[in-house]
């Protein structure tokens, strides 16, 4: 989703510090009193996730915590830094919910003017294992009532009035099967496909009932967990989330170069971003160039274009095609294996030294001629 850079901004710029966790609401119980304490515990990572857990979910899911790590943050969520209220601990059972916004206060110019920013709204449910309380993901708990159907490595999730329609679904395998098998990838993952109503329906399948990069307006969103093998989709995009689906192959290539991951993700069959072409974006990119100055030496250091066009999709698509017109998979396969996130400087020699050119610039703007030509990427896979 093109608006969780923001939030990968957050990561990477805030410094962890304790989480100030406090109660919205009158202590006089004891259960209460002890959730949230445990509450604090868990915030502050006082504890390892396997102490904080159900057995169910330890053994269910591979980052245990499956909110935290969710809605393509890069990231945990404990790893920011932020205060929580708990706003409410509301009772269901034999289990508790409690409700808690995160935030920041903003550093004013006026001491007179408090404000804060409102990270998120997040449910945990909380429940007693042994006579102690645990946390178990939420994502259970949404979903229960919603609709399960295996086909091929792919269960799907879908809530009750999402149309499910089984030819999507096969194709979705075999794109996968293909897919794998054209990156050589030997063994095929089983993965859950959530299908939520929407994109706010899907940020509350994890229990955020607000999340800060917001919705989209044509509900067109997505993401993948690839650490729980897990990908997130609305019934708009139905049972074939192609952009997402591509993400699978990104664990598997641990040296490969992030800009070339998400660049495959758009260019690969057209998968584009929004559920617009690659060409769109091009072209858009193209118009912003001719009015805005951009330092192509240091691409990676860009914004979106707005809420629709995410540069670093662009500038990663057109990388693909390049590599891909000048060496076909193998050479994909090459960058995908000698390009490490750690320094992207090695991805920028390689492509200089490749395309036999001096500065990123000219690379781009050569790209970009060339693809308005081609009007469609090169490498599509059945």
């Amino acid at each position: 989703m093109t608006k969780i850079i923001i939030l990968l901004f957050l990561i990477s710029c805030s410094i962890f510090s304790q989480h100030k966790v406090y109660q919205n609401f009158d202590l006089n119980n004891s259960e209460k009193e002890l959730i949230t304490t445990f509450l604090q515990d868990y915030f502050n990572k006082n504890k390892p996730l396997s102490e904080l857990f159900c057995k169910d979910d330890i053994e269910a899911f591979k980052t245990i915590d499956v909110a935290s790590f969710s809605s393509s943050l890069g990231g945990s969520l404990l790893d920011i830094s932020y205060d929580v209220n708990i706003l409410n601990l509301k009772k269901e059972g034999d289990y508790y919910i409690a409700k808690c916004l995160l935030y920041w206060e903003n550093q004013n110019e006026s001491d007179n003017e408090k404000t804060i920013t409102t990270l998120a709204i997040l449910n945990l449910k909380i429940k007693k294992e042994n006579n102690l309380f645990k946390l178990t993901n939420y994502i259970n708990h949404y979903t229960r009532n919603w609709i399960r159907t295996k086909v091929g490595n792919i269960e799907y999730i879908y809530h009750p009035e999402h149309p499910f329609n089984i030819e999507n679904a096969r194709k979705a395998n075999l794109f996968l099967s293909n897919l794998l098998d054209s990156f050589k990838i030997k063994e095929v993952p089983n993965y859950r496909y959530y299908i939520s109503k929407n994109c706010d329906d899907l940020f509350k399948v994890n229990g955020f009932d607000y999340f800060i990069p917001g919705s989209s307006q044509n509900n067109l969103c997505g993401f993948i967990d690839q650490d729980n093998q897990i990908i997130y989709s609305s019934t708009a995009y139905g049972e074939i989330h192609l952009h997402e689906i591509i993400h699978v192959i990104n664990n598997h290539f641990p040296n490969g170069n992030s800009y070339i991951k998400i660049g495959l993700s758009c260019y690969i069959n057209d998968a584009g971003a929004g559920d617009l072409p690659l060409l769109y974006h091009v072209n858009k990119f193209e118009k912003y160039l001719n009015e805005n100055k951009f330092n192509f030496e240091e691409f990676e250091n860009t914004e979106n274009l707005d809420d629709i066009t995410n540069i670093s999709y662009v500038l990663g698509s057109l990388i693909c095609n390049a590599i891909y017109r000048k060496g076909g998979l193998p050479l994909l396969l090459e960058y995908l294996n000698c390009t490490p996130d750690d320094d992207i400087s090695l991805l920028k020699i390689k492509i200089k030294k490749d395309f036999k050119v001096t500065n990123l610039e000219d690379f781009f703007k050569k790209e970009i001629e060339i693809y308005k030509k081609q009007k469609k990427p090169l490498l599509y896979i059945e």
